[in-house]
């Protein structure tokens, strides 16, 4: 991210906005726990979550024919699918104009 986008090491509040949202009790240690396996951070994980399910919710739009709720049962299993989803991300982040680093 650039220095632009942080104001002592906090986000500017011009360019970033916090989303918060309510979840049952444990929760929170679940997503660690499964970020601390993954290598990755709390917030970087849930952006990625966010960014892939809207990109799996565009996807069934596009295919009103296929239950949504099973479409993607077996998506993850396929190397091209992964790598699809990746430069989608991707392309939309260079659309975008922004200059912070790229966070699947």
């Amino acid at each position: 991210m650039s220095e632009k986008g942080k104001k002592n090491g906090v986000y500017s509040e011009a360019e970033y906005e916090t989303i918060a949202f309510p979840m049952m009790k444990g929760s929170k240690e679940i997503i660690k726990d499964h970020c601390d396996e993954t290598n990755e951070t709390y917030h970087a994980f849930l952006r990625r979550a966010v960014v892939n399910q809207i990109a799996r919710d565009r996807e069934a739009m596009q295919n009103p024919d296929v239950d949504p709720n099973t479409r993607f049962e077996g998506w993850l299993h396929y190397e091209e699918n992964v790598r699809h989803q990746i430069l989608t991300s991707l392309e939309d982040w260079i659309k975008s104009g922004k200059k912070e680093p790229f966070n699947a």
